[in-house]
């Protein structure tokens, strides 16, 4: 049984250098064992490698306990190990209780550019402050918030010329339906898309099929958190660009009042945690009014979201998404299409030519591949960092 008890996240606040900390995980949807379940925490410091060695060197002084034997190594290696790579940019601590530290221009640059799905998926599910929120992360968390709103609406939209034309073998006909791509999709498969994106291409999760039942189960415990933050968003990308989006199945009133509820949960399950971080949803909170008023609401309604945008839309908005996911999306995209010109006739190539920008990201699946990959690569080193964690862990055991 681990020591939960024995240490208050808020503690971390005591430290010079400490910016902000969140809880995320299991813990937060679960209403039993909280004492015995492993609690989730992400510590933000201060950026810059000198303020990181501070930290931890203030951290081996307070509660050398945290620290497995690989503190021998001193601050200075842990605090470059923690910030050796953008894809994974974060150190774990586990011996209490199972906290991540990273800069906080490290998670700036998860925040902005996605340079690290470890992190940033994290980030774009269930996730709550402890303490005092940072008003720059606040405000970075927001800003991902609507990029992750746009990337799922383009991952709707994808779509492929080359095969039209392999199927049809009419390009003339493939060309005059290009536009005509209209999509319909629930709400709650759109929130799924979002879940379910952190689990594609994890290492962890490729030969389990537990992965399904668990996002799934996450999915359900945190529908209303899920929809506090992205239907508000989805509302107001829907109002700015009406022509080719409707959301069907709800007036306007309705979707405001399942905001409403939504946040009214939230709210309450974030003031609880800023009370005791160790807390989450007990049974009380969810047979509360608000829980059953707002999954009533959200299942007899029947949302869907409904998309037809035209080729300049998908261009303008892919061009908006961070640049690292962009630069993947794309050089996928482009390796695609160089093996299905291939078997086209060589005639058609000034016409595929012309509408390069537009069909660039949307090959099939490009984007879910996009995401499968790069999930795969930061989950492999992640799973190499976890081994030296662990391994420190098992020689401090072994001394005891």
């Amino acid at each position: 049984m681990r020591k939960i008890a024995i240490f208050n996240p808020l503690r971390f606040f005591d430290l010079e250098n400490t910016v902000s900390v969140f809880k995320y995980g299991s813990t937060i949807r679960s209403n039993v064992a909280f004492n015995t379940r492993i609690h989730d925490f992400i510590v933000v410091i201060d950026e810059g490698l000198e303020k990181a060695i501070k930290w931890h060197q203030t951290m081996m002084t307070d509660y050398p306990y945290h620290y497995s034997r690989i503190s021998i190594l001193g601050p200075k290696f842990i605090s470059k190990f923690q910030r050796y790579s953008k894809l994974c940019p974060i150190f774990y601590n586990s011996c209490v209780i199972k906290y991540g530290v990273i800069s906080k221009d490290d998670l700036a640059d998860s925040l902005i550019n996605w340079t690290s799905p470890f992190v940033l998926s994290r980030f774009q599910k269930m996730i709550f402050p402890v303490g005092v929120i940072d008003t720059y992360l606040q405000s970075l968390i927001s800003q991902c918030d609507s990029q992750t709103t746009r990337l799922f609406l383009l991952s709707l939209c994808e779509d492929d010329i080359f095969y039209r034309i392999k199927c049809n073998h009419n390009l003339k006909n493939s060309l005059i339906n290009f536009n005509n791509q209209e999509r319909k999709v629930s709400l709650l498969e759109f929130l799924r898309k979002i879940v379910n994106s952190s689990y594609a291409g994890d290492i962890r999760f490729l030969f389990n099929d537990n992965s399904i039942k668990l996002s799934e189960k996450e999915l359900y415990d945190s529908l209303p958190f899920l929809t506090a933050r992205y239907l508000p968003s989805i509302i107001h990308y829907f109002q700015n660009n009406k022509s080719g989006f409707a959301i069907e199945g709800a007036s306007l009133s309705t979707l405001n009042e399942l905001c409403k509820l939504a946040k009214s949960i939230t709210d309450k399950m974030a003031c609880n945690l800023m009370n005791n971080p160790m807390s989450g949803m007990n049974s009380e909170f969810c047979v509360s009014e608000d829980w059953s008023s707002f999954i009533k609401l959200f299942f007899n309604e029947r949302i869907t979201l409904k998309i037809n945008p035209s080729r300049e839309w998908r261009a303008n908005e892919f061009l908006k998404l961070p640049n690292e996911f962009k630069s993947r999306a794309s050089r996928i995209a482009a390796r695609k299409r160089f093996l299905k010109l291939l078997p086209i006739n060589i005639l058609f190539s000034k016409y595929i030519d012309s509408l390069h920008p537009s069909t660039l990201p949307w090959s099939p699946n490009v984007i879910d591949e996009t995401i499968r990959r790069y999930n795969f690569k930061c989950s492999l080193l992640s799973v190499l960092k976890n081994i030296l964690f662990n391994f420190g862990r098992i020689v401090s055991n072994t001394l005891l």
